[in-house]
């Protein structure tokens, strides 16, 4: 971040400076040029002063909501301030790179899901996460845990697909490379979380299976049903929604096959 600040300031002081030296050389009046030095100056300072500020104000509301968050008791202990800032940062990474990437397989006139799918959308729903996630047990069915106060939870694909997508919302399903991948991960997500009155809960536990939440959901699928090389642990140890194409190896790619 510092990194670029400098490269930014560096850019634009040169080309000020060599904009006030083509109008101290004019031939304009004094009084256009003290205006013209006045208005350069005042820009000048806010282009340095505005990067520290949204950065500042960014910090705070980070700040604020993993206190408040841990007042909830949706953040347990194991997740220090730093924790939650550095996951917040891969978040927005993660969800630019979505935004930005191709689909994998040509659109068709129809899809068909399949077990082991991941859908993740930016209809947040998980409190404390930003974006959603969730995975395909059967063709037709998708288990997801909501937000606080409950438990996971399977619906039909139907009521997913018009519950977080449509007007400013969208959904998209990612599906491994690994042909095998998918039916283990959804057997063993099935066999785990089904029925189970498993509570929601945000922590860096990612072996442990209550408190959970959606996303970590899916990672537990393919890392335990699958391969524990088949997805990796983000330095904050906290699953993002956003992160799950990102953190799968080349070996089980989640590729996107379909956008609603």
């Amino acid at each position: 971040m510092y990194n670029s600040f400098f490269r930014y300031l560096s850019f634009n002081s040169k080309v000020y400076i060599v904009i006030l030296k083509v109008i101290l050389k004019s031939n304009n009046g004094r009084f256009y040029k003290k205006i013209t030095i006045i208005f350069l100056t005042l820009f000048l300072t806010l282009a340095y002063v505005l990067p520290y500020f949204s950065n500042s104000v960014l910090a705070n509301e980070e700040t604020n909501d993993y206190q408040k968050l841990q007042q909830e008791g949706i953040l347990d202990n194991s997740i220090t301030e730093n924790h939650w800032t550095q996951f917040m940062q891969e978040s927005k990474l993660a969800e630019q790179s979505l935004e930005s990437e191709p689909d994998g397989i040509s659109v068709r006139s129809a899809f068909h899901l399949k077990p082991g799918d991941v859908l993740i959308s930016n209809a947040t729903s998980s409190r404390g996460l930003t974006g959603h996630a969730a995975i395909a047990i059967s063709n037709n069915d998708v288990l997801h845990i909501h937000s606080v106060g409950h438990h996971p939870s399977v619906h039909k694909f139907s009521w997913f697909k018009q519950r977080y997508s449509g007007k400013g919302k969208w959904l998209k399903i990612y599906r491994s490379k690994n042909t095998k991948a998918g039916a283990k991960a959804a057997a063993w997500a099935k066999r785990n979380y089904v029925g189970k009155k498993y509570n929601y809960g945000i922590n860096t536990k990612l072996a442990s299976k209550n408190p959970t939440y959606c996303s970590k959901i899916v990672y537990q699928a393919y890392k335990y049903g699958v391969s524990k090389n088949s997805i990796f642990d983000p330095g904050s140890h906290i699953i993002a929604p956003y992160a799950l194409p990102n953190i799968s190896s080349n070996a089980y790619k989640l590729v996107r096959v379909k956008t609603y």
